[in-house]
């Protein structure tokens, strides 16, 4: 996939994230790094590189992971010793199964290679068999198991190295989430190819989103609401069962409060997962982690920056990125894009990526604040994640519809800019496309690939006014076009195919 962005700066970060993706592999991390940064090589073209990362997991015999799960007969693990004498080290991945197995099924639809899926199939059925066990299995035996909460969720476990040598095993829903995400996608990809298996997957998938909501339906009533900066109450999803509420920043918690500052439940909202991200109690959720991203000492030090430069102190806390610590364990930026915000999306995300380059354009692992030196260990889990939403803000799947420029700045498009982007990785296959501006003379026009290996039903362009002036008319291939939304700043376009070349005018 290539970039070609009006500011320079932007085309080069992207290069530059790119080239650390194509370095050494890391396996060391939380649950979820390897499969997300894996996935993210696939989402932006770097199929071969990504290949090898599963092809590794791939041709593990499977071991009993960190937790309490029955067995390992098919997960994707790499456990291999004890220490202290509780859990099991990894060759980079705690409970992590769920991830990988729906980076690779999903890699189906990005890539469309048949053979590939065909030629680990059967590898992949067994992870997602294990998944299904494990869930089915935990506390089978206890009277009236159905009452609880945990029932049909995955056996508790850790996140990642950082409670060692405390135990800290919990049922967190990021992992039930990621879990059912595999499930689910695996569904799908065997669907293609045998309907009737996959409907027995796409059946344990259903199964399975029924007894998250469960939990989380109890959690969210049993958790206390929580006073915003606004005056108002917010609810909260924990990011654990059983929590009764927050469990990190504010107690005191030694084991990674972060959590509760940008993972928390934010990833059952995500594709294929078991909320919808508009569930009123999610929009709560990520609204009071925004409030919680923000240490006092940050806001503090924001504060005095401004005054310097003569602006507002009153949303300094907002503006605060110091509380994003590991950016690669983030889905808040997923969120707000899934919620089409696209200003808290961008706010998130660039004053994360602000925080983590160091001067020759390498991203840190964690929040270096004095992130000007030279970046001497670069992390591709952050990496990772600066490309998974750099890519989505320019071209992102939502269900059956295809997203062009979702949440570009508007700068991008100040008189005479250009956005580019070719061979882009979609379901859909290939896509390319081309947004010239020339607002000056009252227009933006866009050149789009439609791709046609599974055409979407409809595809949405998103031109982001340098001033926010609405669209007035719209042509397509010549023609006058009414199907667009001023106040959204969309143009739909659908049973297209081919090359189509858009005009909107203001």
């Amino acid at each position: 996939m290539q970039v070609q962005l009006p500011d320079a700066r932007w085309t080069d970060a992207w290069r530059a994230a790119s080239h650390q993706l194509r370095g050494k592999h890391m396996w060391g991390g939380l649950a979820f790094e390897v499969g997300r940064v894996a996935h993210e090589m696939d989402m932006v073209g770097l199929h071969d590189e990504a290949a090898k990362v599963y092809d590794h997991f791939l041709k593990s015999p499977g071991a009993k992971s960190d937790g309490d799960y029955s067995d390992g007969n098919g997960a994707l693990e790499w456990a291999t010793s004890m220490r202290h004498d509780m859990g099991y080290s990894h060759d980079g991945t705690h409970a992590s199964t769920g991830r990988l197995l729906f980076a690779m099924a999903d890699r189906y639809f990005l890539t469309g290679d048949k053979a590939w899926f065909q030629r680990n199939r059967a590898r992949m059925q067994a992870a997602a068999d294990w998944i299904i066990r494990q869930k089915n299995a935990y506390m089978k035996d206890i009277p009236n198991r159905r009452d609880l909460m945990a029932a049909g969720l995955m056996p508790p476990c850790m996140l990642g190295d950082y409670a060692i040598p405390s135990c800290d095993w919990r049922w967190y829903y990021v992992d039930n989430a990621l879990s059912l995400q595999a499930i689910r996608r695996f569904a799908d990809a065997l669907t293609e190819f045998e309907p009737e298996a996959g409907r027995k997957y796409r059946d344990e998938a259903d199964a399975f989103r029924k007894d998250i909501r469960r939990a989380v339906d109890r959690e969210a009533a049993l958790a206390p609401v929580r006073l915003g900066r606004d005056g108002t109450y917010h609810s909260f999803l924990p990011r654990m069962a059983y929590s009764r509420g927050l469990t990190g920043p504010e107690l005191g918690a030694p084991q990674f409060p972060d959590c509760d500052w940008h993972v928390g439940a934010l990833p059952l909202a995500e594709p294929f997962g078991a909320l919808d991200a508009n569930d009123v109690r999610m929009v709560d959720t990520i609204n009071v982690m925004t409030e919680l991203e923000t240490s006092v000492d940050a806001v503090r030090e924001l504060e005095e920056a401004r005054k310097k430069r003569g602006l507002s102190t009153e949303d300094a806390w907002f503006w605060s990125c110091r509380g994003v610590r590991l950016p690669k364990a983030s889905h808040n930026a997923n969120i707000f894009l899934l919620q089409d915000d696209v200003p808290n999306f961008l706010r998130y995300w660039t004053n994360s990526y602000a925080a983590m380059v160091g001067a020759n354009g390498l991203l840190w692992e964690a929040g270096h604040w004095g992130g000007y030196t030279d970046c001497d260990a670069p992390d591709n889990g952050t990496a990772g994640w600066f490309m998974e939403n750099f890519r989505n803000l320019l071209v992102m799947e939502e269900s059956q519809t295809l997203w062009l420029a979702r949440a570009t700045p508007r700068v991008w498009l100040e008189q005479g800019k250009k956005i580019a982007v070719k061979s882009a990785p979609t379901y859909f296959g290939p896509l390319a496309y081309e947004i010239v501006s020339d607002v000056d003379h009252g227009k933006i026009t866009a050149t789009i690939e439609v791709p046609s290996r599974t055409p979407p039903r409809a595809v949405l362009l998103r031109l982001r006014h340098p001033k926010t002036s609405p669209i007035k008319a719209a042509m397509v291939n010549g023609k006058p076009w009414t199907d667009f939304d001023p106040a959204k700043e969309t143009i739909r376009l659908h049973n297209m195919q081919g090359s189509i070349k858009v005009e909107a005018v203001y």
